[in-house]
């Protein structure tokens, strides 16, 4: 199955780890969160996901996704991932290949 990771910052729940501690992987099958730091993860399904959003927020230097999801089996409903601006294309470009997203174009 192919898959993309890259390498950024996650908040799951009230505590976050900053980069290279973060980790997405894409796959047409599932979107997985990791936080190496503190051995957490969040392994997604297409049936999972409510909704993804990108944010800026207070940053000048990365983007956002803001997961949105309903599998009852992790404490938080939300999880943040943040990956850097000039590389952040190339994220969406696989969320959309794989069909995570919608493209507006």
């Amino acid at each position: 199955m192919e898959t993309h990771k890259f390498i950024g910052t996650t908040d799951i729940g009230f505590i976050g780890s900053y980069w290279p501690f973060g980790e997405l992987e894409v796959s047409k099958d599932y979107l997985l969160v990791r936080d190496k730091l503190l051995r957490k993860e969040y392994k997604l399904s297409k049936e999972d996901v409510v909704s993804i959003k990108v944010s800026t927020l207070f940053s000048i230097s990365k983007y956002a996704l803001e997961i949105q999801h309903k599998n009852k089996n992790y404490k938080y409903s939300r999880v943040h991932f943040w990956y850097w601006i000039f590389s952040f294309d190339k994220l969406l470009n696989t969320l959309k290949q794989f069909g995570w997203v919608e493209d507006h174009n």
